[in-house]
This record gives C-alpha cells, sequence and structure tokens, in this order.
C-alpha cells in the first residue's frame, strides 16, 4: 500500500471517527511531498489534527496534483471552544461564503519586524469583534463547519507572517512541532510571540 493511499485511509478513518466521538491526542502525518516534516508532538488533552500544512501545488505525479493546505485542521464536537493563540487585537470577525464564520488577530511584530497573524475559519459562531484587544486563552468562537470549504466538522487554523503562511507547527510556544495547551495557570512572556493551541484542550 502506497504512503498516499495509507494517508488518505488514515483521513477518512479520522473524518469518521469524529462523527461518531472526536477523539484527542492524535495527529495526521505530513502528506505534502515539498512540505518539511516536522515531529508532532500532541497533548493527550488536545483535540486531533486532521490535516497538517502543505507547501503550494506541485506535481506528484503524472497528472496528479498536490492540494495545497494553509494552515492544520483541528477536530472537536460542535460549538467546541475556540480560544486565542496568543494575546494580539481582532482585525477581523465576519462571514463569507467561502471560509465561513472566520476571525483574524494580529499579535504584532516579531523581533524581526515581520507581522504576525492567525486565521480561524469554518467556526459555527464568532464571540471575538474587530477592535477587541484579546489575551490568550480568550474566546474566539466555537468550532462548526460553516462556508463552502468547511463540509467536515472542524476549525482550520492559519499563521501568517507578513501575509504569507507558515506551518503552525513551527510558531508553538514549547517549541517546533510540540503542541501547547493554553493554561490559565501557566505564565507565558509575549515576545517572542510563541503561540498555545487554538482549541480548548480537556
Amino acid at each position: 500500500m502506497s504512503a498516499r493511499i495509507f494517508g488518505l485511509i488514515l483521513f477518512a478513518g479520522l473524518v469518521l471517527a469524529a462523527c461518531a466521538s472526536p477523539k484527542t491526542g492524535l495527529s495526521v502525518r505530513y502528506l505534502g511531498v515539498d512540505t518539511p516534516v516536522v515531529d508532532v508532538v500532541m497533548p493527550a488533552n488536545a483535540p486531533t489534527i486532521l490535516a497538517q500544512f502543505r507547501n503550494a501545488p506541485k506535481p506528484v505525479a503524472a497528472g496528479e496534483p498536490e492540494i495545497e493546505h494553509r494552515g492544520i485542521d483541528i477536530i472537536a464536537a460542535r460549538g467546541w471552544p475556540i480560544i486565542a493563540a496568543a494575546p494580539g487585537v481582532v482585525t477581523a470577525s465576519f462571514y463569507e461564503p467561502f471560509f465561513g464564520q472566520q476571525v483574524t488577530i494580529d499579535h504584532g511584530k516579531d523581533a524581526a519586524g515581520r507581522q504576525i497573524m492567525t486565521h480561524y475559519y469554518h467556526m459555527d459562531s464568532r464571540i471575538a469583534e474587530k477592535g477587541q484587544r484579546i489575551a490568550r486563552g480568550a474566546p474566539v468562537g466555537r468550532l462548526g463547519n460553516s462556508g463552502i470549504q468547511g463540509a467536515k466538522l472542524h476549525l482550520h487554523f492559519e499563521v501568517t507572517v507578513d501575509g504569507k503562511a507558515i506551518d503552525p507547527q513551527l510558531m508553538w510556544q514549547q517549541g517546533v512541532g510540540r503542541v501547547t495547551c493554553f493554561e490559565p495557570r501557566r505564565r507565558i512572556a509575549n515576545s517572542p510571540i510563541r503561540l498555545t493551541f487554538p482549541a480548548e484542550c480537556t
């Protein structure tokens, strides 16, 4: 069985599992052939990552296009709390047909002067409002499947640096690939900009 077919079977299995009772602590492997693979370590209580970041489309084989995926997809039950991955200012909070209910947070500039933003798509509802100053872990919205691309119940989470999407796995507070749950009592420095998981951990 090819790695690609195995990945698709695993993806389908996780989708079916999510419909029944979403699992926690799981993360699918990377599928993009030209995407640097990150060794992902998931906390046992973190909602499952159903799809990883994939670089821009490039042919994989004759007639078989590679699909770009600008963020990660996180599955949990409908209405699951979506929270701010870092402190910042909400620059957008609206509905549009493609990505559905969405929120964008500006986290300011990193040490190199690059603008860091996070984007939360396909939510069932939005809580954060444009112009709001938001703390790490504060409510952003509720998980859903709004928008044309929201066929499955999930949060599509993106990170952009100066407007270019990067792999969110590079930005976790505890290090590359080390998914970090938000814990209200844990103090986290706001500089350098590092992220905690955008879905509430159990």
